[in-house]
């Protein structure tokens, strides 16, 4: 790596996956990808870690791949959190702005204190906020500033979504991380991630909804007006639909998944519905060949009820406000499971909304190892990084007493 670049790794802990991403940003901002590894993810399920022993494991392996590739050391990252246990709310603060020889007038550090304020909202116990993301800063009774630094006033309030998670799932990464001997940056939520790595600045401003269908989860980020305004993760994913083909074609589950991946599907158009395909079998018994369209009648069912389950998630947001500002640059679908064939287009009957699957772009490197919906959180962790490090109010580590770990992190957004 020359002077000029900075390396930045993004580690991905899913349900079904654990992947590393390893890249130098150049001076120009381009991302060149130099290390990618990926193993089978062990431990986990919906999205949380249940077994400590198997994910360090899994972590282990998939860093020493990444090492390999990019023929360098690894000792820290950026590593996303997902499962049911991750929230929105909103969170308000307040602090007077103080005098500064005879000026009274924002400033970074009454920012701060303000955004800290607003982090300290009300949770039920055994939950803290992982994210802070200030939405409008009111001056006096101006309000909708975005940066509020060198504005005169005497008082400064903040309206932010606080993005909330399970404080054991939070100390558990933790865990794993120091097993593997890895210094922890920041833990990102998975859909905060996938946003900078597949959303524009104007699907953002126009209101967009972002949903990751990873293996035991789907998470989901709304924009309004450049402004995050909902997050959620709902314990639904791909591997539902592995399950249910290993039990409607009578297949082991790791031969369901293959099957899945090489003919899946929730529509007959792209391959004729008589094509038939090699099931393997359990118990020893000879491999059977089945029909295509039967592989069909068993994913679209689960994929159309997981799509339905979305939507009732997000419909709510829509009354009671201008829908054409939730909804003007539609939906954009990303995780591995929307790589079936025809998820796009029944998203877009069932959303009613311009839909596209988003994938990481504007690489250089191994960029061919990462062109997959299946990378977005990796890239987008990697990003997150890099727009970290160039904000003046860049994020900082808080460690609380209890249990004497890293728990929460501040994040500043402008």
């Amino acid at each position: 790596m020359s002077a000029t670049e900075e390396l930045f790794v993004g580690l991905d802990i899913g349900t079904s996956k654990i992947a590393v991403v390893v890249a130098e940003l150049a001076q120009d901002d381009t991302f060149n990808i130099i290390g990618v590894g990926r193993t089978p993810s062990s431990g986990l399920r919906e999205g949380s870690i249940v077994n400590i022993d198997e994910t360090v494991s899994s972590i282990k392996q998939a860093i020493t791949e990444a090492e390999v590739c990019a023929g360098c050391q690894i000792h820290s990252a950026y590593i996303n959190i997902g499962g049911e246990h991750i929230k929105g709310e909103l969170a308000f603060g307040m602090v007077s702005i103080k005098k500064n020889a005879n000026v009274q007038e924002v400033t970074a550090e009454d920012i701060l204190e303000v955004n800290n304020i607003a982090k300290n909202i009300p949770l039920d116990p055994g939950r803290q906020v992982v994210q802070l993301h200030p939405n409008e800063y009111i001056v006096g009774n101006q309000d909708g500033i975005q940066d509020p630094r060198g504005i005169a006033g005497t008082r400064l309030e903040c309206k932010a979504h606080a993005i909330t998670a399970s404080s054991t799932a939070l100390d558990n990464i933790i865990k794993c991380a120091e097993r593997c001997e890895l210094h922890v940056l920041e833990i990102i939520p998975g859909s905060l991630a996938a946003a900078h790595a597949l959303l524009s600045e104007d699907e953002k401003e126009l209101g967009v909804t972002l949903i990751d269908i990873g293996g035991g989860t789907t998470d989901i980020i709304v924009f309004e007006n450049s402004q995050i305004i909902y997050t959620a993760s709902l314990p639904i994913g791909g591997e539902y639909i592995t399950k249910d083909i290993a039990t409607g074609l009578c297949t082991p589950k790791k031969a369901a998944e293959l099957i899945k991946k090489n003919y899946g599907s929730v529509t007959n158009q792209q391959m004729g519905a008589d094509t038939l395909i090699e099931v393997p079998s359990v118990g020893g018994r000879p491999p059977q060949k089945q029909p295509r369209n039967r592989l069909v009648d068993i994913i679209s069912p689960r994929a159309e009820e997981m799509l339905e389950t979305v939507w009732d998630n997000i419909q709510p947001l829509f009354t009671g406000r201008e829908a054409t500002n939730v909804t003007a640059a539609g939906v954009v679908l990303t995780g591995g499971t929307t790589q079936l064939d025809g998820l796009t287009e029944l998203a877009e009957e069932i959303f009613r909304l311009p839909t596209r699957q988003g994938t990481p772009n504007n690489l250089a490197g191994l960029q061919d190892l990462v062109d997959s919906p299946e990378y977005a959180t990796s890239i987008g962790l990697i990003r997150y990084g890099a727009d970290t490090a160039k904000n003046t109010l860049s994020s900082h580590f808080e460690k609380p007493t209890t249990l004497g770990r890293v728990k929460n992190w501040f994040s500043n957004v402008f």
